[in-house]
C-alpha cells in the first residue's frame, strides 16, 4: 500500500513541484472553485506546455494525481474522475513561487 504522506517533507515538496506539468496542475487547481474534472485540468495544463490534452491526461491520471493524493494535496477519486484541491496547494504554490524568486534574483546578481 502506498505510503500516505501527513508533513510536507523536502523530497516530498520537491517531487511534486520539480516537473512543470505539476506546477501547471497547481496552478490551475489554486484558480478553481471546489471539485473539477481531470480532463478539465489536462485541457489547460495542456495548452500551457503545448502537449496533446490525452497524453497530458494519461500522465496525470497514472502519476502526477496519484502523488498529489498521497501527500494530501488533492482529494482523488478515479471513478469519478474529478479532484478536489485541498489547503496544499496554496502552499505548493507558495513555494514554488518563492524557488522561481529566488532563482531570479541569483540571475540579476
Amino acid at each position: 500500500m502506498p505510503r500516505v504522506a501527513t508533513e510536507l517533507d523536502i523530497r516530498t515538496v520537491c517531487t511534486l513541484v520539480g516537473a512543470e506539468r505539476r506546477q501547471r496542475v497547481l496552478e490551475y487547481l489554486q484558480s478553481a472553485d471546489g471539485v473539477v474534472r481531470t480532463g478539465d485540468v489536462a485541457e489547460s495544463v495542456a495548452t500551457s506546455i503545448d502537449v496533446p490534452p490525452s497524453e497530458v491526461e494519461t500522465r496525470l491520471i497514472h502519476d502526477d494525481l496519484p502523488k498529489f493524493a498521497r501527500a494530501n494535496v488533492i482529494e482523488y477519486d478515479p471513478r469519478r474522475g474529478t479532484v478536489e484541491p485541498t489547503g496544499r496547494v496554496e502552499t505548493l504554490c507558495e513555494v514554488t513561487s518563492a524557488i522561481q524568486e529566488t532563482i531570479e534574483s541569483q540571475v540579476r546578481v
